[in-house]
Parts: C-alpha cells; sequence; structure tokens
C-alpha cells in the first residue's frame, strides 16, 4: 500500500497500531503488518536497525501507459474506493476533489495525456523538494471516455455568436 509507504518513515518506530490510527480510511493492524512486510520484501522500503523505515525512492508513480497489470488495475480500483470515502470522511477544506465532462477528437486526447504526465511530473517535483511530511495524499488523475466512439462525423459543431 503506497499511504503506508509514505506513512510509514514518518513515525518514529512505525508501529502498525500508530499507522492505522493515522489512517482516515479503515484498514486492520494484520493488514499493516503484511503491507509493511511486503515493502520491505519488494525493495520499498528498509527497516533501520532501532525499527524505523527509510523510503529506498523518494517517489514512484504508477505513470507509465504500458503497464496494464492486474495488480495496477486492482490498485487504482481501490483508490477510486478511497476517494469515496474521503467524501465523508475528511472535511471538504482538506481535499480537493474536481471534475471535468469533455468532447474530445484523437489528436486532443493525446495531447491531454501529454499534459497530465508532465503535471504529474511538475507535482513530483514539488512534493519532494523538500524532506518530511505532514501529511500523505492520494492524487489520481483520470481522463476516461463515457461514450462509444463517434464513427460518422467526429467534428464538433461551432455555435455562431
Amino acid at each position: 500500500n503506497p499511504v503506508i509507504r509514505e506513512l510509514a518513515p514518518n513515525v518514529p518506530k512505525a508501529l502498525p497500531s500508530e499507522l492505522v490510527r493515522r489512517l482516515v480510511f479503515n484498514v486492520g493492524v494484520v493488514e499493516v503488518k503484511h503491507t509493511l512486510k511486503y515493502l520491505v520484501n519488494n525493495g520499498l522500503l528498509i527497516q533501520n536497525e532501532d525499527g524505523s523505515y527509510s523510503q529506498t525512492e523518494k517517489s514512484i508513480s504508477t505513470g507509465n501507459r504500458d503497464i496494464a497489470s492486474a495488480a495496477l488495475r486492482n490498485y487504482h480500483h481501490q483508490m477510486g474506493s478511497v476517494a469515496l470515502e474521503t467524501l465523508n470522511a475528511v472535511p471538504v477544506e482538506e481535499r480537493n476533489l474536481s471534475n471535468l465532462i469533455l468532447g474530445v477528437i484523437k489528436t486532443a486526447y493525446a495531447k491531454i495525456l501529454e499534459e497530465m504526465a508532465e503535471f504529474r511530473r511538475k507535482v513530483v517535483a514539488i512534493a519532494t523538494e523538500e524532506d518530511g511530511i505532514d501529511r500523505v495524499y492520494a492524487m489520481n488523475l483520470q481522463f476516461f471516455p463515457l461514450t462509444h466512439k463517434n464513427t460518422s462525423n467526429p467534428k464538433r459543431k461551432k455555435e455562431n455568436k
């Protein structure tokens, strides 16, 4: 769980019960213990001699569009569910959820994906320019179709003004 990966290095000794207490969504102590073990075994965290944790990399991203594994799809599903939980669990002034519904053509789609990738890079740079954290946030960038392709006439009608 990436949330535990971000949180554990910032909690002295990172006791699973303390990590669970700091989360705004429901997860059990046993699951956090398993997550910590998984993160260490897979090289995402290092457990130090004093029991604390350190990250092996300052940031990780699922921004690579070529990765389409079942694990990644499951992760995106879980993060979507967590986002829904925050609607009631986190005050509006401590979160930001926004939405756009747009009509686009294939070339605009490609340009938007490029802009999203650049935006992710900028956000990571801002988040990692200083050491330490006071909170873990998730940013889900999603851009998906809501309709089937229009094969007849993809040109948008312009309004006369």
